[in-house]
């Protein structure tokens, strides 16, 4: 048997569940306050909290990723996927993710729906001052009718670091810049939406 040490995926909880049987697989509380952590941020964050930590406290392992307690990444054939196969993928592609899921509108309606389209365009600006070259793609994925849910994902661990230096970048100045004005615990997690 090969040894899944090389690979861990963390599934990020606020409750407590019963975790898949698999060894790659470690429960991780968004709420985790050992190591560097945002925990505080949760409310705010939410999953994000669990994606940081694991950028800045889970090393020594090749390939990292997410999932949800109650969501998974599965292969083919509806099963979760193991360190194989996560390794196999991984060979050929540089990320794993979930599906792409076709909307009847654009990104960027349907969060309006949800949110206010100023998180979006506070966001963009922050973008454009940050990673000018990025604002191109942001526009075409926010206005695009496709998206990608969940905030799950598996990737060889500098690529993982490599996308959260980036993202938390973002992210952080946003929160310099906006103020979260929402009715209910669901909407002020902004930042999780986003």
């Amino acid at each position: 048997m090969m040894d899944t040490d090389d690979v861990r995926i963390f599934v990020l909880t606020h409750k407590d569940f019963t975790p898949p049987p698999l060894r790659e697989y470690i429960p991780l509380s968004v709420h985790e306050t050992k190591g560097d952590n945002i925990a505080a941020k949760n409310d705010t964050f939410s999953e994000l909290t669990g994606l940081y930590w694991i950028w800045k406290n889970a090393d020594g392992h090749a390939i990292v990723g997410t999932a949800h307690y109650r969501r998974y990444l599965l292969n083919e054939n509806g099963s979760l996927l193991t360190a194989a196969g996560i390794r196999s993928i991984l060979r050929t592609c540089d990320c794993i993710t979930t599906k792409e899921l076709a909307l009847n509108f654009s990104y960027y309606y349907g969060f309006g729906k949800n949110h206010k389209p100023y998180y979006l365009d506070e966001l963009r600006k922050v973008l454009a001052e940050k990673y000018p070259s990025d604002v191109a793609r942001y526009d075409a994925l926010v206005h695009d009718t496709h998206t990608y849910f969940g905030n799950m994902m598996i990737a060889k661990k500098p690529l993982y670091d490599a996308y959260c230096t980036w993202l938390f970048d973002l992210l952080f100045t946003l929160e310099e810049r906006i103020v979260i004005d929402e009715p209910d615990a669901y909407h002020r997690r902004i930042f999780g939406f986003i």
